[in-house]
């Protein structure tokens, strides 16, 4: 199996750091080795808390050498449309690589102009 997209906690808040609850986050893949796409769906909790689970995939032409190449993306349904909440390409297949090793705990603005932020293009506005 190999390991797309670590297991990932976020927050989300509003500009003046208050939890939003009741929303959709959505995060969406794409393994640019074999052109696999998906996409799974989290809705924010009272604390504004949403979560994904580790996405392991197997394919058994990955065996060959190649450079991994997957595409994260994490969007919510904010009052004017989606916002771009976290955006990154994966370059192996190891658990926990996003972070360098570290859990991937990320608080995001939802009402925040998405760019390059704490080191991720996006709404992070900060990594625990």
């Amino acid at each position: 199996m190999f390991v797309l997209a670590s297991k990932m906690e976020g927050i989300l808040v509003d500009k003046d750091r208050h939890p939003v609850p009741n929303v959709r986050v959505t995060r969406t893949w794409d393994w640019g080795w074999n052109s696999k796409q998906g996409s799974d769906v989290s809705i924010t909790d009272a604390r504004g808390h949403f979560e994904f689970p580790m996405l392991k995939r197997f394919d058994v032409t990955a065996y060959l050498p190649h450079q991994p190449q997957i595409t994260l993306g994490i969007t919510a349904e904010g009052s004017t449309g989606p916002v771009l909440l976290f955006r990154l390409i994966k370059d192996d297949y190891s658990d926990r690589s996003e972070m360098d090793g570290k859990p991937f705990n990320i608080v995001c603005q939802i009402d925040l102009t998405p760019g390059y932020n704490t080191g991720f293009w996006g709404t992070v506005i900060e990594v625990k």
